[in-house]
């Protein structure tokens, strides 16, 4: 959960905006998977550079090379 309001980089960094705008979305009447939108986008960009990040560490170990973060 507290990692939901913090960057994934740095942990120090606050990122509360990405629920806040969500709990936005709700209090202008929107309805909760309208607002759910906006969770999921940072979702996938989070995944896309985890994912990203996993596969870079895979080839470099597939060619023997060192990790190339």
């Amino acid at each position: 959960w507290t990692y939901g309001f913090s960057s994934a980089y740095n942990l120090s960094e606050g990122r509360a905006s990405r629920v806040l705008s969500a709990l936005d979305v709700m209090v202008r009447g929107s309805r909760a998977g309208v607002a759910l939108e906006a969770l999921i986008r940072f979702y996938r960009e989070t995944n896309d550079a985890l994912m990203t990040s996993y596969q870079r560490e895979a080839d470099a170990r597939a060619s023997n090379r060192a990790d190339l973060k």
